[in-house]
């Protein structure tokens, strides 16, 4: 008897899809999953300077072993500083009931993207 095999395409892709690193990075407070050669957009002052920026290793995900810091890792973080990124301007308004006021309230966010080398 011939043993037939049930288990699906997208199953037998995932098997054989290799994991990369991945680390969780704390950025300016906020935290980003990224694997080596990554480019994350990051919410920085405008103008900031490299040596200003200090990225924090939270956690380091390989294939087989997983580190996590307390709440950080002591390994360093490598990476460039990109081109600043201006996104479409988000705006709201606000209105208060029998007073006739409205107030229109508009942001433009600006992101700085941030590419991850090594850590």
């Amino acid at each position: 008897m011939e043993k037939t095999d049930t288990t699906t395409k997208a199953e037998k892709k995932v098997a054989t899809k290799a994991i990369a690193a991945v680390a969780i990075i704390e950025i300016n407070g906020n935290q980003y999953l990224a694997k080596k050669g990554q480019t994350i957009n990051v919410s920085l002052p405008i103008n900031v300077k490299k040596e200003a920026v200090t990225p924090k290793v939270m956690a380091i995900i390989t294939e087989t072993t997983a580190e996590y810091g307390k709440p950080y890792l002591e390994n360093k973080v490598d990476f460039d500083l990109g081109e600043m990124i201006k996104l479409k301007k988000v705006t709201t308004n606000r209105f208060q009931a029998k007073s006739r006021l409205r107030k229109r309230v508009g942001m433009r966010p600006k992101l700085v993207q941030v590419t991850i080398n090594e850590f």
